[in-house]
């Protein structure tokens, strides 16, 4: 059966699509590659056709969202990757409620911690996901207040600003980001896997002898 992990969070702007983008790129770049489909559920978003190490679908209503789950789940080895889309707090509800990890990208201010925190109340399996986060050590100093509002036992660490991961969703900013966002990809993609109980070896690919 295929594993699921769905990015959700009812705020627009946290980041949701370049998260759920950049598993589902990672995975199609392990050296045992995880077959990945990425379910855009964005009704404002275009479902991307250009050539890349992941799949994505049209899931943005929620008649094509189940059909897709329907469709994907019994497939053994393969990984589900649901982007969810901000304000859809009927779709976050279920599918964070059938996944196996649920992530909820936040970022460095007082009205994304709220909503945050909030949504973390209506999902309680979902893990709160620091986005964006600042490195500088004075600015990430005064943003450590926002990150100690959110329980340390559903916080992953924080993710840290990569330039060009804003662009990953157009065909040249894929190509262009793909050799810059591998290692962070990679830390993220497993942080997330574990969180969820996934040994990626389980869905990854079946290498087929010559």
């Amino acid at each position: 059966m295929a594993k699921v992990v769905a990015v959700v969070g009812t705020k627009g702007g946290t980041g949701k699509s370049s998260i759920a983008h950049l598993l589902g790129h990672r995975a199609g770049s392990l050296p045992r590659m995880v077959p990945a489909f990425v379910l855009t559920t964005d009704r404002g978003e275009r479902v991307r056709t250009d050539p890349r190490r992941y799949v994505t679908e049209d899931a943005r209503t929620p008649d094509a969202l189940i059909a897709q789950m329907e469709r994907l789940l019994s497939v053994e080895r393969l990984l589900i990757v649901v982007d969810g889309a901000a304000a859809r707090e009927d779709i976050d509800a279920v599918v964070a409620d059938v996944a196996d990890v649920a992530v909820l990208p936040f970022g460095p201010s007082e009205q994304d911690v709220e909503r945050a925190l909030d949504d973390m109340a209506r999902m309680p399996k979902a893990v709160a996901l620091p986005n964006r986060w600042p490195k500088h050590p004075g600015v990430a100093k005064r943003a450590r207040h926002w990150l100690e509002m959110v329980p340390e036992a559903r916080r992953m660490p924080p993710f840290p600003t990569i330039p060009k991961l804003d662009g990953l969703l157009s065909a040249k900013g894929y190509r262009d980001a793909a050799y810059e966002i591998a290692s962070p990809a990679r830390n993220l993609l497993l942080e997330v896997l574990a969180l969820g109980r996934i040994d990626p070896d389980d869905i990854a690919a079946v290498m087929r002898a010559a």
